[in-house]
């Protein structure tokens, strides 16, 4: 990354940057992204590597939630079924 920067100082502060990712997601997550937007950008910013991170923890978040309705389905609590009294 810092061989293909037209400014040696430039990548620094992403590098600096990426570390704050891993206080909203998994390191797992944070890995994943990383390695994503290298894969597609040889110099990834990190708004690039936060979209990536983000990406992939909704997906994870689906999966999750599709596993869950497989097993309960989409069950409403008894609140929704409650009927106000009208008062006239």
């Amino acid at each position: 990354m810092y061989d293909e920067a037209k400014v040696k100082e430039q990548p620094t502060q992403t590098v600096a940057a990426i570390p704050a990712i891993a206080d909203t997601f998994t390191p797992d997550i944070l890995e994943a992204a990383c390695k994503k937007s290298l894969k597609q950008y040889h110099m990834p910013f990190y708004k690039t590597v936060y979209k990536a991170a983000e990406n992939l923890n909704n997906q994870k978040e689906l999966e999750k939630f599709k596993e869950t309705n497989k097993t309960t389905g989409i069950v409403r609590g008894a609140d929704y079924y409650r009927q106000e009294e009208i008062s006239l």
